[in-house]
């Protein structure tokens, strides 16, 4: 899976390295208004912006090894009305329904979770661990795999469909996803919130002897791409900086001996790993194929190693393990190692066994 990336700063400045190795949890805000929301789907123009608003927070758990993966989120709304018990004389604060969508800042595109209210005249409240505090108009819920909820066809998904959170990891991180929220006023009634991490901050710092140090304070999980160039045109690669924790550092030597240079700094998204189908135990006889899988995903370079009884089986480097013909010997616990650069993640024992 690629990485996602974005230019964040070019500058005459620079920066050696140090690589740090956590697993944070990353945290993302959206502010809800009617300022943000694009043109409704259907309408002949933009919607008047609504004079309420509301303020959403996330945190997402970046280690699947702690639980799986899940985005914890709160929701709070002001002036709104999530029971209709609030202002009962008048519905047109009501909230009809509360979605996670996908789509830049500007546009509109399908439901990803399906948090709140009616979705096509059907209840849908996808999130399971949803909680709703009516009387102080917030609510609260934690987005995860066994959240996806498909009602197309032979469980093809449609656009008002929830789907997993790691399916929607790329444009989460990314800042792809929004919060809308749709109210009996609509579209005025209409607040959207475009989620967001908190961008890098970038600290230039002069060493003595000339060389120059870069200091990036980021919450998120990034890999830096640092580039030079004497000209602004041809770029040269100086490091990629892997900053799994909150700073990051690298130091330019080579900027002491240049009078003229300048730095292009890109970040791109470290996707952590995500085993979406684990091996799976098997009974088998003597002589029989064994064939062992696993369907992960995750930011590249990715590297596999395949153990049986914790012992690593040479050459076993692979998403697949097969033996030919098996002997009693092939029986026993197999599991699968995966690392990225966010971390390593073990899979779930595979329980195989022979018969003679």
């Amino acid at each position: 899976m690629s990485l996602w990336g974005r230019v964040i700063s070019v500058f005459g400045l620079v920066c050696a390295a140090a690589s740090l190795h956590a697993h944070p949890s990353i945290l993302l805000t959206a502010t809800l208004d009617g300022a943000q929301v694009a043109e409704p789907f259907g309408s002949a123009g933009s919607p008047a912006q609504s004079t309420n608003g509301g303020t959403v927070s996330l945190l997402y758990n970046p280690n699947a090894t702690e639980g799986g993966l899940f985005l914890s989120y709160t929701i709070q709304l002001n002036g709104l009305d999530l029971d209709g018990t609030e202002t009962p004389n008048d519905p047109s604060d009501d909230v009809l329904g509360i979605q996670f969508r996908m789509g830049g800042k500007g546009t509109n595109g399908p439901h990803v979770l399906n948090v709140f209210g009616q979705v096509e005249g059907v209840i849908r409240r996808d999130d399971a661990q949803l909680s709703v505090h009516a009387t102080n108009s917030y609510l609260q819920g934690a987005w995860n795999d066994m959240d996806e909820n498909l009602t197309g066809s032979r469980g093809t998904r449609r656009d008002v469909d929830s789907i997993k959170l790691s399916d929607a990891l790329d444009d989460l991180l990314a800042d792809r996803l929004y919060v809308h929220v749709a109210t009996r006023a609509f579209p005025e009634g209409e607040l959207r919130g475009q989620i967001l991490s908190r961008p890098p901050l970038i600290v230039p710092q002069r060493l003595s002897g000339g060389s120059l140090q870069l200091t990036i304070d980021h919450k998120t999980l990034r890999e830096y791409r640092i580039e030079s160039s004497t000209n602004l045109t041809n770029w040269n690669l100086l490091t990629n900086l892997y900053s799994l924790h909150s700073v990051a550092r690298f130091v330019d030597f080579g900027a002491a001996t240049q009078s003229q240079r300048f730095y292009r700094i890109s970040e791109l998204v470290i996707l952590p790993l995500h085993i979406s189908i684990q091996p799976q135990s098997t009974t088998i006889n003597a002589g029989q194929p064994l064939n062992l899988s696993v369907v992960a995903s995750g930011s590249e370079p990715v590297t596999y190693q395949w153990f049986r009884n914790e012992v690593p089986i040479a050459g076993a480097t692979n998403v697949n393990y097969s033996v030919a013909a098996t002997t009693a010997d092939d029986a026993g616990i197999y599991k699968i190692e995966i690392v990225n650069p966010g971390g390593q993640l073990d899979s779930q024992n595979a329980v195989v066994t022979v018969n003679p």
